[in-house]
């Protein structure tokens, strides 16, 4: 049992005990096992082996002994017994995004639909507006849910892909005949979700590794085994496409198996005008010399600069490319700080010091703690009196420090009817001022759309937090006129969050490049509510990416003197 299967077993742990009315704490601690689980390079079964599960962060003695009867066992007797309370069809509720543990045991109780099929009959009939506790409105999200989750099925976010990938990928480097293993397709471009996964591998002797994948020990399913390529149904339920190829065709089959089908279409309408062809193999007959020995070169042999795997969708790259017009992206090493955590002084589970102390490691040169703000009680957010108090232990922690500065800030409620959670005198006040909506997802357009915009237009607010609420595969966004808000945003200079959260990554790419041709300012931040999170700051870098943005569009790549000055523009 592998790092990535131990993480979904805690995940689901979690929602056992969210259903199950257990402490908040408790399935919190299980969904962060999960998380590093899934993103740590560590292995957990060779670690069990050495007995050193806990230099795992995150993992005590309580969740080292689970991993460690699951590995021997390959089962866990407490998540059998939250099983046995739990009914199945309890539990499949709980995968309709949208759907939480005190909506599913409502309809539960009062229905008992024996799967998703039956829920979705109830709701069309619209019996589900008759529970207490529900409504037309919930209702109507619950068909929405269930339609989000028939058209996300087998799709991986970007976290779990990255780790069975690296599962995948661990193998085929120790295979021997593989000189050379890279992940391609919609991974390598840092696509939201991703549905297969792609390999590219070189061997001098393809079919003989094509041969030993066959019996990989990740295989379910052969669907195709050919000279140079193999199809298969992976344990996990995702399918993976795996080229071997010579040296010589490793740049073409890389750039081939990276690009979107409309990327790979225009680049070879382009070729053949030419007189080329490109494909896997190359670039022929038209060549001159040998193939291409790297993906900048072959881009080069068609006249244009090369293209990121992030931008190769389809979307004006190539036009941009040819006519040498392409951004310069951002990279994570331009980051200067982190604009959005939490703290124990909210849900977050590290103290402000251990934030600081774990920042300067990292080398930032700031980190702002924004802690929820006083209405969202399940939070436990912040009232003035406790905001003054953060703000003096922020102070005390920044006179240890020349070279790192902590801010002190507040993830401020945009409330339901568009007020905000405190006045301007006391925003006026702090550092800096993500403004967030956490509520009221069910507002009509209009309302939704005046609450973001009437807190852009507050001069106290710099960041608007996860700016259309998403979380994917569970959530959608909720509506909003999103043009209107780039557009304001780029008039009051208001900067919008892109959240790394690999299960919101909020804002979308589209969005992202929308808000670049108008003007507007982002922050890419982590919104961390654990120390470990910080590392999601990678998949907020690839949705930048992913939306053409460079340094000078993120203000979290500015110096701690110029964000100061930023902060002060109003």
């Amino acid at each position: 049992m592998n790092n990535w299967e131990i993480a979904q077993i805690f995940n689901e742990i979690a929602d056992l005990l969210d259903i199950l009315g257990e402490s908040p704490y408790k399935s919190r601690a299980y969904r962060r096992a999960a998380h590093k689980l899934s993103n740590t390079y560590l292995d957990a079964f060779q670690l069990s082996r050495e007995g050193r599960l806990k230099e795992i962060p995150g993992i005590g003695d309580a969740l080292a002994k689970k991993i460690q009867e699951l590995i021997t066992t390959g089962k866990l007797r407490y998540y059998d017994e939250l099983r046995e309370k739990v009914p199945a069809s309890l539990r499949q509720l709980l995968l309709i995004p949208g759907v939480g543990a005190k909506t599913a045991q409502i309809i539960y109780q009062h229905l008992k639909p024996r799967d998703l099929a039956e829920l979705e009959t109830a709701a069309r009939e619209k019996r589900l507006r008759e529970l207490p506790g529900i409504g037309i409105k919930t209702e109507e999200a619950v068909l929405r849910g269930l339609e989000t989750l028939a058209s996300s099925k087998q799709r991986l976010l970007l976290h779990h892909a990255f780790a069975v990938a690296g599962e995948i990928k661990d193998y085929l480097k120790d295979l021997s005949g593989i000189t050379m293993v890279k992940t391609a397709g919609s991974l390598r471009r840092g696509r939201e979700t991703v549905g297969d996964l792609d390999f590219v591998a070189v061997a001098h002797d393809p079919l003989t590794v094509i041969e030993e994948l066959a019996n990989a020990p990740f295989l379910q399913e052969l669907l195709m085994a050919g000279d140079c390529q193999l199809s298969l149904i992976t344990k996990w339920g995702i399918r993976a496409d795996i080229s071997v190829v010579r040296p010589e065709y490793y740049a073409a089959a890389l750039q081939y198996m990276t690009g979107s089908k409309e990327h790979n279409e225009e680049l070879c309408v382009l070729a053949r005008r030419s007189g080329w062809e490109i494909s896997e193999k190359g670039i022929y007959p038209g060549q001159e010399g040998p193939l291409p020995s790297s993906e900048e070169e072959l881009y080069s042999r068609l006249g244009m600069l090369y293209i990121p795997p992030e931008l190769r969708e389809g979307k004006g790259e190539i036009q941009a490319a040819r006519r040498g017009v392409l951004p310069y992206l951002l990279e994570e090493c331009d980051l200067k700080g982190d604009l959005h955590v939490h703290s124990q002084w909210s849900d977050g589970v590290n103290t402000v010091e251990e934030l600081a102390v774990e920042a300067r490691r990292r080398g930032y040169q700031y980190m702002a703690v924004t802690d929820h703000s006083k209405s969202l009680h399940v939070a436990c957010g912040l009232t003035e009196d406790r905001i003054w108090e953060q703000r003096e232990e922020i102070r005390r922690i920044n006179q240890r420090f020349t070279d790192f500065r902590l801010l002190a800030g507040i993830e401020v409620e945009i409330r339901p009817d568009g007020s905000l959670d405190f006045d301007d005198d006391l925003l006026a006040e702090m550092d800096i001022v993500v403004a967030s909506i956490h509520s009221g997802f069910n507002q009509d357009e209009t309302t939704l759309t005046e609450r973001v915009v009437g807190a852009m237009q507050n001069k106290h607010v710099d960041i608007i937090g996860h700016p259309t609420g998403r979380l994917l595969g569970r959530r959608e966004p909720y509506s909003i006129d999103i043009d209107q808000v780039l557009k304001i945003a780029a008039a009051t200079g208001t900067a919008l969050e892109i959240n790394s959260s690999p299960d919101r990554l909020d804002l979308c790419d589209r969005y992202i490049r929308r808000g670049k041709e108008l003007g507007v300012c982002f922050a890419v931040n982590t919104d961390a509510h654990d120390l470990h999170y910080l590392d999601d700051l990678q998949y907020g870098v690839l949705q930048a990416r992913r939306g053409w943005l460079e340094r000078n569009d993120v203000i979290n790549t500015m110096t701690f003197e110029q964000l100061s000055d930023w902060l002060q523009r109003s």
